[in-house]
């Protein structure tokens, strides 16, 4: 499932202080975390999606980097 504009502002209102402000470590975490939702719930109805399995992989590390980054 695609995220909205208005659910990306949402998040990034929350976690990196307002709408314009992608660049914050919390909000490019959050934003990740929302993606590996997305694609874990896909993955729960479509076991044999090797793409989208290693789509998650990807962002899984990418997250990690992230968060380990001060």
């Amino acid at each position: 499932m695609q995220i909205t504009q208005e659910e990306k502002q949402g998040i990034y209102k929350e976690y990196g202080g307002n709408e314009k402000n992608t660049g914050s470590m919390e909000a490019q975490v959050a934003m990740l975390t929302r993606e590996i939702n997305d694609i874990t719930e896909h993955l729960q109805t479509n076991k044999k999606d090797h793409s989208a399995r290693l789509s998650l992989l990807k962002k899984v590390g990418r997250r990690r980097k992230t968060s380990y980054c001060k």
